[in-house]
Formats: structure tokens, sequence, C-alpha cells
């Protein structure tokens, strides 16, 4: 490999790693403002890529939170007295208190690729 080309093949790495510097702080920028977005004041919105909801104000990450100690109770109670059914309805009681409270406190679910904004 001559010297010449190896240099147009280091400033073309580069070149793509601002590219992604830049796409990156772009998309972030974009999803920050998306979440912010909130007129309405729904606790969760709609995931950019696939299905489900993000908590977007406090309540909804109150709920997360409630769901992860309910999920982490009924695994603990599992584990101390021998009972894997506690666990598996601890983590189904977490799954089911996010999702009521995703349908009602939350936009309508949908399955997204990319910015819901744009569709």
């Amino acid at each position: 490999m001559s010297k010449k080309v190896f240099v147009e093949h280091r400033e073309n790495i580069f070149n793509l790693n601002n590219l992604i510097k830049r796409f990156s702080m772009n998309y972030f920028k974009s999803y920050i403002e998306y979440l912010k977005d909130n007129p309405r004041g729904l606790w969760f919105k709609n995931k950019w890529f696939g299905w489900g909801w993000i908590p977007v104000r406090w309540q909804g990450w109150a709920v997360v939170a409630v769901a992860i100690g309910i999920a982490a109770l009924g695994i603990y109670i599992g584990d101390t007295d021998d009972a894997p059914g506690a666990a598996l309805i601890g983590i189904l009681f977490a799954i089911a208190l996010i999702t009521f409270f995703g349908f009602r406190k939350g936009e309508k679910a949908c399955w997204n690729w990319g910015d819901p904004r744009k569709k």
C-alpha cells in the first residue's frame, strides 16, 4: 500500500467518524425534543424503535420504580421461601402494572421504526 493511498484511507475513516458523531448528536437532540414535547401531560410516550413506551414524567418513572420493586420483592420471596411461583407472580404483576398504566396514561401503543412524528 502506497503512502498516498494510506493517507487517503485514513482521512476517509476520520470523515466517517465525524459523520457518525454529527448523526448521533442530531439523533439524541431529536429524541430529547420528542420526549419533552408533551402538551397532553402523558406519563409514557412511544419508543422510537419497537413496541412499547418510555416514561417521560415523574409519575411514569414512579410506576416503573414500583414495578421493579414488586418484581424484586417477588424474586426475593421466591428465593428465601423456596417458592419459585412467587418470583413469577411478582414479575408478571410488574409487567401488568406497567402495561396497565402505559395504556391508561400513555400514547396509543404501536410499532415504530424511527421518529413517529415523521409519519
